[in-house]
């Protein structure tokens, strides 16, 4: 078993509450004092809308396949993923006030999604043996680590998913002033075979996007809701007060071809659809800030990569963390 999940003084410890911060993971080379090569490191950056200011919480050595962090100001601890001697990509946590780091998982092989709450961490990850991705929750005192199970989830002339062991995730966010978790899931068999059966005799790219539907479960992961289903690639979920808004695409990382905005209204069951017209938002990681003013989200703009604001209200972006060199691998937008 994995060394005790989460110091018991993190969960006892004072939670101060905070305003929105933006905790991204940002990879760069790093020269060795003594050393003919470069190492490649992975920090943890806050980043501040009400001073605009962004600083190096946490540094470690990047091991993993994919780097990814969360800074958790409220209690000063750093999430993170690396290898581990066992293989696999794992997730760990450092105590800032006393350096001290403790694995928290075993069973993965990679990890695209993780966000800490007051008792529990949450994660989206591939366990060993699998191919799909799973929601997770660590249970910050015992370390136990449940797994959010969906049914067979089947509509006219088919099934969207087939249940625990198909059910992938591909978008994943937490509203925690409704303590609520939206995914975007699709089956993971289905995309398998659209894949290799994409192309025809004709030469023609014969693929079937898989059916993504929209769920929301509860921070137990016990009970779960389908709010919509679209024949497309659905592949970042944000929460926006009582409304669910997501960007899909007809065709997996296409630049040219356009995104659609999709606005739920959970209070009235309704959608609204509009072409997102602005610069490509990167996958999985943008957000509302509190105000519903201000989208937050990984972009190129003018040729420049990395964290922007975009004014819902004057459709424009402003560069918040733009960094000459390296790369901002993800972002969460924290609203507590």
């Amino acid at each position: 078993m994995v060394a005790s999940a989460c110091a018991t003084d993190e969960v006892e410890r004072a939670k101060t509450p905070t305003p929105d911060y933006i905790t991204l993971t940002y990879t760069h080379d790093v020269e060795q004092e003594g050393e003919d090569e470069t190492r490649m490191d992975m920090e943890l950056w806050e980043y501040d809308p009400a001073t605009t200011e962004a600083v190096r919480r946490f540094a470690t050595e990047y091991t993993s396949q994919y780097p990814l962090g969360f800074y958790d100001k409220a209690h000063q601890v750093a999430y993170y993923t690396k290898q581990s001697e066992q293989g696999g990509d794992q997730i760990y946590r450092t105590d800032l006030q006393t350096n001290e780091e403790t694995a928290l998982t075993e069973p993965l092989t990679a990890v695209n999604y993780i966000y800490p709450l007051e008792d529990r961490v949450l994660f989206v990850a591939c366990l060993k043996g699998m191919r799909n991705l799973r929601l997770g929750a660590i249970d910050k005192k015992t370390g136990d680590i449940s797994y959010w199970e969906p049914e067979p989830d089947m509509e006219p002339g088919g099934s969207r998913h087939g249940g625990v062991e198909d059910a992938s995730i591909e978008a994943f966010t937490v509203d925690e002033a409704h303590e609520r978790i939206y995914l975007s899931v699709f089956s993971e068999g289905k995309r398998q075979h659209s894949i290799e059966n994409q192309n025809n005799q004709d030469g023609q790219n014969n693929f079937q996007m898989p059916i993504h539907t929209v769920y929301e479960t509860d921070y137990a992961l016990q009970h779960t809701e389908s709010l919509f289903s679209e024949p497309e690639w659905v592949r970042t979920v944000m929460a926006n007060g009582d409304h669910v808004l997501a960007l899909s695409d007809k065709r997996y990382n296409d630049p040219t071809g356009a995104s659609t905005l999709i606005d739920y209204d959970r209070e009235h069951r309704s959608i609204v659809k509009t072409p997102w017209t602005a610069s490509r938002l990167q996958v999985g990681d943008a957000n509302y800030a509190s105000d519903g003013k201000i989208i937050y989200g990984i972009a190129i703009v003018d040729d420049k990569r990395g964290l922007y604001a975009y004014d819902i209200d004057t459709a424009s972006f402003t560069a918040r963390f733009v960094p000459e060199d390296g790369f901002v691998n993800n972002i969460t937008v924290v609203k507590r």
